[in-house]
């Protein structure tokens, strides 16, 4: 599940650089992924392999996606209008209003509904376990409380890498570099850098601070508790 190489597997949350880390993964690995099954979590977790995930800054991820639907794409604006919510569009105060609600899971993503968790974490933090957690869908609905969330998350979290979208073309580059004898990579840093900056998105790589109202900020803050926590994003 998920982009597997013959060495490596990459866990590939929605909206998180994916389609980059991809490119480069098989230009300096040198082959396609052995399973491509995008955005579907694992079901075990092979300990002979290197695992890697993505995150993102959950600010500039909620923004994204807004931006996104108000162009009338994606899965969340499609839900969202067949549920008789796209007026939630007219601003992104109404729009988190909505999306923020856990009363509004299923219209917004119909398995963050479905498995329960939305009561305790928002969808950006659904969309990481989703795939940070051997099969999350299952285990989700045994997650009572945030201690759960806690517990479980830590326990069982499958990734070995972490690749932040503001700063991905570096972290590409580093884990590539450090684990080159483990992936079988005879290029030397220099050539995997170049490699990698020849893709397409290496340059949406920016450490920056994104702005919006303190009231959002705060607001988002208090949902994407655990991205907060486990990867040290401010509010």
């Amino acid at each position: 599940m998920a982009v597997e190489f013959e060495k490596l597997v990459y866990l590939d949350p929605q909206k998180t650089g994916s389609t980059f880390v991809e490119e480069v993964l098989i230009d300096v690995l040198g082959h396609e992924p052995t399973v491509r099954q995008r955005h579907t979590p694992l079901q075990a977790r092979d300990p002979h392999r290197l695992h890697c995930i993505s995150v993102r800054d959950p600010w500039d991820q909620y923004l994204s996606l807004y931006r996104y639907g108000s162009d009338r794409k994606g899965g969340v604006y499609l839900t969202l209008k067949n549920a008789g919510q796209a007026s939630a569009y007219r601003d992104f105060g109404s729009w988190l209003d909505v999306v923020l609600d856990p009363a509004n899971a299923a219209a917004v993503a119909p398995r963050w509904g479905d498995t329960g968790i939305a009561r305790l974490v928002g969808l950006q933090s659904f969309r990481y376990m989703r795939m940070a957690i051997p099969r999350s869908l299952q285990l989700m609905p045994s997650m009572k409380t945030v201690e759960d969330v806690r517990e479980q998350h830590a326990r069982l979290k499958a990734w070995d890498v972490v690749l932040r979208t503001e700063t991905l073309l570096d972290d590409v580059v580093e884990m590539l570099d450090t684990h080159r004898d483990r992936l079988g990579i005879t290029m030397g840093r220099d050539e995997i850098a170049s490699r990698a900056a020849s893709h397409a998105g290496a340059n949406a790589s920016k450490s920056k601070r994104v702005e919006m109202a303190d009231e959002h900020r705060a607001r988002i803050a208090e949902r994407e508790w655990l991205l907060l926590e486990e990867f040290g994003y401010q509010a």
